[in-house]
């Protein structure tokens, strides 16, 4: 998943005017692509420190707990450290 995240944030970094189409064509920026290029150019997508990512991740969890998309637990922490330690292991046996 953090693997995941950071590849994201990249491609928004590395694709400032696509990010920004997309991020317009699904609601989560306004309707002012000028405004919005220049402000998700500011934010310097994938260039955030791994604490960044972690808070991001940590919140994607927690979004997921809202929707009901995870159901066991509500417990966003719990979640998080289980995908962490699943992905420990997978890269060991890699």
């Amino acid at each position: 998943m953090a693997s995941a995240v950071k590849k994201a944030l990249k491609w928004m970094g590395d694709n400032p005017e696509e990010c920004t189409k997309l991020l317009m064509k699904i609601g989560l920026n306004g309707s002012d692509y000028d405004m919005n290029l220049e402000l998700n150019e500011l934010m310097q997508f994938g260039k955030q420190t791994d604490e960044y990512t972690t808070e991001q991740m940590k919140s994607i969890v927690d979004g997921y707990i809202n929707a009901k998309l995870i159901t066991a637990t509500s417990d966003a922490d719990a979640v998080y450290n289980n995908i962490c330690i699943l992905s420990v292991v997978q890269n060991r046996l890699l």
